[in-house]
């Protein structure tokens, strides 16, 4: 891969191997995504889409190969680094990783009230962010009550809602977000 596909890269993964007991799970990867692109992983269950997840977020290390996110390489950051730069990630779980005992829209403003945003500040980014994903009508719901689909929406919304975010990952398996 150039130097210039790497910069203009929101993300890339050149050459990257990880392997556990049984051999590696991925071998010899390499892929970019550009500003504004979206990918979908698509695979069977251990193929490594969780993997590709983790190493573009920093949480583990490839065995060889080098994984770029927002121009940083996450191999040569320390781990306190790392911590920072993964505040400006939002992350959508498969599951939605909701917090049961939690309103929709106490779910959505959580890493808002994290951030310590003004209390003033928070209601509207949350509306902003439901509306996005078509459901502001469930703020006072708690997850027990929203189907699969629309417990990924509210994730999305979580993800979307801390105006740092300049990249959010969504990993959908075969299912659309709806």
């Amino acid at each position: 891969m150039s130097e210039t596909a790497t910069s203009e890269s929101v993300l890339s993964l050149e050459n990257v191997s990880i392997g556990f007991d049984k051999g590696n799970v991925l071998d010899g990867l390499s892929f970019s995504v550009a500003p504004r692109e979206t990918k979908i992983l698509i695979g069977e269950s251990g193929s490594g889409k969780t993997l590709i997840l983790k190493l573009a977020a920093g949480l583990i290390q490839p065995d060889s190969g080098t994984v770029q996110m927002l121009g940083h390489d996450l191999g040569r950051m320390s781990e306190r680094e790392l911590l920072a730069f993964r505040r400006n990630i939002g992350f959508v779980f498969q599951e939605g990783a909701l917090f049961d005992s939690l309103t929709v829209a106490e779910n959505v403003a959580y890493c808002l009230r994290e951030e310590r945003v003004k209390e003033e500040d928070i209601e509207p980014r949350v509306r902003e962010s439901l509306r996005f994903v078509e459901m502001e009508d469930t703020l006072e719901k708690l997850p027990a009550e929203l189907s699969g689909g629309m417990k990924r929406r509210v994730s999305i919304a979580r993800a979307l809602v801390s105006r740092h975010a300049w990249f959010s990952m969504i990993l959908l398996r075969r299912a659309s977000i709806r």
